[in-house]
C-alpha cells in the first residue's frame, strides 16, 4: 500500500536521462542546520567529525559492511544501486535522506546527512542511486546515563572540502518494512537488546506489540521547532516527528497496531515515521504492567525500560520493592529506589502549589530536608491541608538531578494532627557556598543572620544577599519578596536549594515573616 512520501510501487516511465546532483560538503552551521541540542532528530543533530579530508581511491561498498564496521569509520566510500527510502521534507530542518540496499534486511540502511534541500529536491522514494565522494562516519552520543554508553549513529556525509555526487540511475520499489517485535526485543538483557536495535539503524521497520509509554510532548532546544515532538513506546523506543507529524491524541497505555518508520539512534534508539499514517492505533497483544510475581525475575517484562523494582508497577505490587526510610537516610545515601517516608513535616510549598519540601521532624538539622517533586504547573495543586507544618506521608523514587537529591513520582498523603512549626538550622553563607560544607544543607530550612541586600530585581522578585564577601541568590520559587538594594536583614529564613536550570545555589524564603529587617551588615 502506498503511503504519503513513500511509494511502494513502480511509477510510470520517466525521462531516460540520468539526473546528477552534487551535494556540497559544507560545515554543519548552515541554513539547514542550526546546531540543535542533543534532543534533536535525524535532521537536528550536530553530526560527526567533518574535519577530515576525502581520502583518495574511494572504495565501492555495501551498506551492510559500513554498518557492521567491516569498512572502518572515516573511510571514503562509493555506494552503487542503493534505493532512496525516505527524504526529510518536514519541519524546520530538511535535506537528509535514507538509502537501503534493495534486498533490505538487517544492517541494510544508512542516513545520508547534511544535504541542502535544494540539492535533493528532485529525489523521490524508490529512486535507485549511486553516491560518490562520501565518507562513512560515526556520530557519537554521550556516555552518561540514561544513554547507552558509547553508542553512535552511522552516517554518510561529505567531508569538509569535499562533495557528494548523487546520481539517479533508475527507479524501483522501496524495500518492505521489516517487522520487529518490540516487546520481545525490549525483554532482552540490555546488551543483547542494544545489539538488536543496532541492526535496524537506517532500515525501514514496522514495530509491532507497541504500547504508548508517554504522552506526546514538544522537543526543546535553543531554537525549538514547534513541529518537532516525540513520545515513547515499548522497547523502549522514542518516536519523533522528524519526518512526519505524529498523532497528538495518544494516551499512556494505548496499544498500537504498529509504528512504521526509519530505525535510528540519536542519544537513544528510536523510530522516525515517514508518513502521517505510520502510527496506527487500535492494536492488540501489548504487554500488561509488571505483576508482583515477575518483580524479581530480572526481566523487563513489559519492555518499558525498567525491570523488577525499578518499575513503578512493581513498586506498587511488591512489598519487597519499597524501603521504609527517613529523609536523613536518603541524604546520607543509605537508601535508593522506591521509598516510603512516614509522618514528615512540611517545611515549604512552592509558589505554583505543585511541589514541596519536607523533613523528618519539626526541628531542623543537617541532612534533614528533601525536595518532593510532583511535576510542573500542570499537575493538580497540593491539597489545601498540606501547608507549612502539616504532617505527611510520602512514597516515591529517590532521584539525583545534577547531584540534587529529590523524591520523584511521589504520592503525598496528609496525616491529621496538630501542625508543627518547623525550626530552621542556623548557619552562614560561607558554609552554604563552600563545596566542602554545602551538601548537608541541601533541601534544609536554614537561617542566616545579619545579611545585606547587594542587588535586587523587582521584575523577577529575585535579589542577591551578602554576608561579608559571600553571596547567594534569593529566588521566588516559594515566596515573592520585593527587596531594596543595600538594606540589612536581622535574619532571613528559607530553603537552601539548587536551581538545576542555571546551576546555582539559591535561598527560598517562604513568607513575609521569614525576612526581618534590621541587624548589622557590611
Amino acid at each position: 500500500m502506498s503511503r504519503p512520501g513513500l511509494h511502494r510501487h513502480l511509477r510510470s516511465a520517466r525521462a531516460a536521462a540520468l539526473v546528477a546532483l552534487t551535494l556540497a560538503g559544507a560545515c554543519r552551521a548552515t541554513a539547514d542546520d542550526d546546531g540543535a541540542a542533543p534532543d534533536g532528530g535525524p535532521h537536528g543533530h550536530d553530526g560527526g567529525d567533518t574535519d577530515a579530508q576525502t581520502p583518495p581511491n574511494a572504495q565501492d561498498a555495501r551498506i551492510q559492511d559500513i554498518q557492521q564496521g567491516v569498512i572502518p569509520a572515516d573511510t571514503a566510500v562509493t555506494l552503487r544501486g542503493v534505493v532512496v527510502v525516505a527524504i526529510d521534507n518536514y519541519g524546520a530542518r530538511k535535506g537528509n535522506f535514507y538509502v537501503m540496499e534493495p534486498e533490505g534486511g538487517e544492517y541494510s540502511g544508512l542516513l545520508v546527512y547534511g544535504a541542502p534541500l535544494t540539492q535533493v529536491a528532485d529525489l523521490v522514494a524508490g529512486d535507485i542511486v549511486d553516491i560518490e565522494g562520501g565518507q562513512a562516519i560515526e556520530f557519537k552520543g554521550p556516555t552518561t546515563s540514561p544513554f547507552p554508553e558509547g553508542q553512535s549513529v552511522t552516517e554518510l556525509q561529505a567531508p569538509r572540502g569535499g562533495a557528494l555526487t548523487v546520481t539517479v540511475v533508475g527507479h524501483g520499489a522501496v524495500p518492505e518494512a521489516h517487522a520487529i517485535d518490540v516487546l520481545a526485543i525490549g525483554q532482552m538483557a540490555p546488551e543483547q537488546r542494544d545489539a538488536e536495535w543496532e541492526k535496524w539503524e537506517g532500515v525501514l521497520v514496522k514495530a509491532e506489540h507497541a504500547a504508548v509509554l508517554t504522552t506526546v510532548t514538544q522537543i526543546g532546544g535553543q531554537m525549538p521547532d514547534p513541529t518537532f515532538k516525540h513520545f515513547r513506546i515499548t522497547g523502549p523506543l522514542d518516536i519523533d516527528s522528524g519526518m512526519a507529524a505524529v498523532p497528538e491524541t495518544l494516551a499512556i497505555g494505548d496499544c498500537l497496531t504498529s509504528v512504521t518508520g526509519m530505525g535510528e539512534y540519536f542519544y537513544q534508539y528510536k523510530i522516525v515515521p515517514v508518513g502521517a499514517t505510520d502510527v496506527a492505533t487500535g492494536g492488540a497483544g501489548c504487554a500488561a504492567a509488571e505483576a508482583a510475581a515477575a518483580c524479581s525475575d530480572h526481566i523487563d517484562n513489559d519492555a518499558n525500560g525498567f525491570a523488577d523494582c525499578d518499575d513503578h508497577a512493581c513498586q506498587g505490587a511488591s512489598a519487597a520493592c519499597t524501603t521504609a526510610t527517613t529523609v536523613s537516610a536518603i541524604q546520607h545515601e543509605e537508601v535508593a529506589g522506591h521509598v516510603e517516608l512516614s509522618n514528615l513535616v512540611v517545611t515549604a510549598v512552592s509558589f505554583n502549589k505543585s511541589n514541596l519540601w519536607v523533613q523528618d521532624a519539626a526541628t531542623g538539622a543537617p541532612y534533614n530536608g528533601v525536595f518532593v517533586y510532583r511535576g510542573n504547573a500542570s499537575v493538580p495543586d497540593v491539597p489545601a491541608d498540606i501547608v507549612i507544618g502539616a504532617h505527611v506521608n510520602v512514597a516515591g523514587d529517590v532521584a539525583e538531578e545534577d547531584d540534587y537529591t529529590e523524591i520523584k513520582n511521589p504520592t503525598v498523603t496528609f496525616v491529621a494532627g496538630t501542625p508543627a512549626q518547623p525550626m530552621p538550622v542556623a548557619t552562614t553563607l560561607a558554609a552554604l557556598t563552600s563545596a566542602s560544607t554545602a551538601e548537608p544543607f541541601e533541601g534544609v530550612l536554614v537561617q542566616l543572620d545579619n545579611v545585606k541586600v547587594f542587588s535586587a530585581d523587582p521584575t523577577t522578585h529575585t535579589f542577591v544577599i551578602r554576608q561579608g564577601t559571600t553571596e547567594i541568590v534569593v529566588d521566588d520559587t516559594v515566596y515573592r519578596h520585593t527587596a531594596t538594594a543595600m538594606e540589612c536583614y536581622l535574619h532571613i529564613v528559607g530553603i537552601f536549594d539548587y536551581n538545576t536550570f542555571d546551576n546555582r545555589f539559591t535561598l527560598l524564603p517562604r513568607a513575609a515573616t521569614d525576612i526581618v529587617a534590621g541587624g548589622t551588615c557590611n
